[in-house]
Parts: structure tokens; C-alpha cells; sequence
């Protein structure tokens, strides 16, 4: 695993691309259910100021520093080499990976346009990426039986690999 360090009360790890794809792998070859979080300076400082979503980034199987304060951040820290691991570039990186693999998966969130052009551009990239479903859930907060829904939508697909677009902090609730 990576090594972490802590950023106004926030956990950052301490990880490249390489080794973020690995362990994601890793997760989903041995059934391991995990959240990962690409973390920036608004995601640090909502933690910082709600504790619950704090406990919930500090409980994430892996913290990403997606902006480059957060970096400068780890490096002064003492991981000297730590580079951004940007989390755009880390779907795109773990895409790459799955559609070798085979390995299925579901977007989540954004809009049905947007959606749209998502499955299209990595279908462009990866012809053989596998991409069992996407969903655009109302711009709203959801209630539990559309939550309950959309856990059984996507559990119904048999995706091993989730990426969810809603911004934060609703994501990672």
C-alpha cells in the first residue's frame, strides 16, 4: 500500500498511477469492495470544515493527491518524489487496464450528453473495454428508494468498477 500522510486532518496517500491501478486491480480480483477517492484542495478543505465527510475521505481505501498544493503538501512532508495523480488521467489510466483485462465496467453520474460522449471517447480509446452500464441520476438528493434502485441497477450489471461524476462532495457521500 502506499504511504500516507496527513493534511489539515485529511489522509493523503502517498501513490503514483502504476501503483493506484495496481492495488485497484488487486481490490477487484479478489472481490475487495474499496472507495478511492483523487483528492484536491476543495475536497481537503470540505473535509476540514465537515467532519463527517472527513471521517468518510480519511476512511477511503486510497486518497489520491489530485491538485498539485496537496503534492507540494506530501513533498514537503517527506515524499520527496511524489508526483500528481490527477484523477481524469487515473480513470483513463485503470480504463486502459480493465478493457485488457476484461474487466466490466459502470459510469455514474453527469448527464445522459455527457454520459453519452463518455462512453463514446473510451469506447474510441479501448475498443475492447466493457462498459455494462451508465446511469445520470436526477440533480437532486435522492431518496432512499432511488438509492436503493440505483444500487440494484448497477449490482444487476455485474460491474466490477465503478467511476462516479457527481462533484464534490456528493460523490463521495
Amino acid at each position: 500500500m502506499s504511504t500516507s500522510r496527513v493534511i489539515l486532518k485529511t489522509r493523503i496517500d502517498g501513490t503514483s498511477y502504476a501503483a493506484a491501478c495496481q492495488q485497484i486491480l488487486d481490490w477487484i480480483s479478489t472481490g475487495q469492495a474499496a472507495y478511492v477517492v483523487a483528492a484536491n484542495v476543495h475536497v481537503v478543505m470540505t473535509a476540514y470544515w465537515h467532519q463527517s465527510y472527513q471521517q468518510m475521505i480519511n476512511g477511503a481505501n486510497l486518497v489520491t493527491p489530485d491538485g498539485m498544493p496537496l503534492v507540494w503538501g506530501l513533498r514537503l512532508l517527506g515524499l520527496r518524489q511524489q508526483d500528481r495523480v490527477y484523477g481524469p488521467d487515473l480513470m483513463l489510466a485503470l480504463c486502459c487496464q480493465v478493457a485488457q483485462e476484461g474487466i466490466p465496467i459502470y459510469l455514474y453520474g453527469g448527464t445522459d450528453a455527457t454520459l453519452e460522449k463518455l462512453q463514446n471517447h473510451l469506447r474510441y480509446l479501448f475498443p475492447n473495454i466493457v462498459i455494462v452500464g451508465a446511469y445520470s441520476p436526477p440533480f437532486r438528493p435522492l431518496t432512499s428508494a432511488e438509492e436503493v434502485e440505483d444500487i440494484e441497477r448497477i449490482k444487476q450489471t455485474g460491474a466490477k468498477l465503478i467511476f462516479v461524476g457527481l462533484g464534490c462532495p456528493k460523490q463521495e457521500v
